[in-house]
């Protein structure tokens, strides 16, 4: 009976330790959600994580940080059609269109693909993407196929969430 009862205590802390979730810590307006399944770090909005701006932290890239914006309340079945179509954009001022626009990518779920930043800049991004402390974006489509999106985030805790997150990515914690 002893011997069963130490099998299944192994068996139990051997099953919790190999179980893996979602850490997550909070910075100020940002939140860092660390997703050891996707082996990827996510730093989005603390308000409103349905509709926000994302960094995908991922090291298949070095541990650089691509920006999608996603809001789940699009409805991905007829956003499929477009799915691939670029859109213009605009994030604190400026207008990126053309070779730089959006890419709207359906694939799991609905998201502009907007832009990457180096890892080297993550101290840099609340002043660079938001000199007034507020981050604001849009994106919109001129054939109105869907709602123009229009988000503002406070930039406050930003970079130390992504500097968080790359630590993470790195393995330095």
């Amino acid at each position: 009976m002893k011997s069963w009862v130490f099998f299944f205590g192994v068996f139990i802390i051997s099953s919790l330790s190999h179980a893996k979730k979602s850490d997550i810590y909070e910075f100020n307006h940002w939140v860092h959600r660390s997703t050891p399944d996707l082996n990827i770090d996510i730093v989005h909005y603390a308000k409103s994580p349905d509709k926000s701006m994302i960094f995908v932290i991922d090291p298949k890239i070095g541990c650089d940080a691509r920006l999608v914006y996603a809001n789940q309340q699009l409805d991905n079945a007829a956003l499929t059609s477009l799915d691939g179509e670029r859109f213009s954009w605009k994030l604190s001022g400026v207008v990126y269109q053309e070779d730089q626009a959006s890419k709207l990518n359906t694939d799991g779920y609905t998201r502009f693909e907007l832009i990457s930043f180096y890892k080297h800049h993550f101290n840099e991004l609340e002043e660079l993407l938001a000199p007034e402390g507020i981050i604001s974006f849009s994106v919109e489509d001129p054939q109105q196929r869907f709602e123009t999106q229009s988000i503002q985030h406070k930039a406050e805790g930003l970079s130390q969430a992504l500097n968080h997150a790359l630590d993470r990515c790195q393995g330095w914690m």
